[in-house]
């Protein structure tokens, strides 16, 4: 709820509080991941993404389906820059 509010700090602590919880929560990795992302912590948010489609590799959540689309943006936009 915060996350869409645009309560990101809140957030963020909501979704690492979930994973404290239960780590594999794909849901919490990947709104956690997309905070990263737009933090700037690039290695962090893009470990969390293939961690939660590791979880849900046939792309079931749609939090799963956000991480291939997020990752996929990403390698397009290091290929654009090549």
């Amino acid at each position: 709820m915060h996350h869409s509010l645009g309560e990101v700090d809140e957030a963020f602590q909501q979704y690492s509080e979930a994973l404290n919880f239960n780590y594999a929560n794909a849901d919490a990795l990947v709104g956690r991941a997309e905070i990263q992302l737009t933090r700037g912590q690039l290695a962090a948010g893009v470990s969390a993404l293939k961690q939660a489609i590791e979880i849900d590799p046939e792309g079931i959540r749609p939090s799963t389906l956000r991480a291939r689309a997020l990752l996929l943006g990403l390698k397009r936009a290091v290929d654009q820059r090549q």
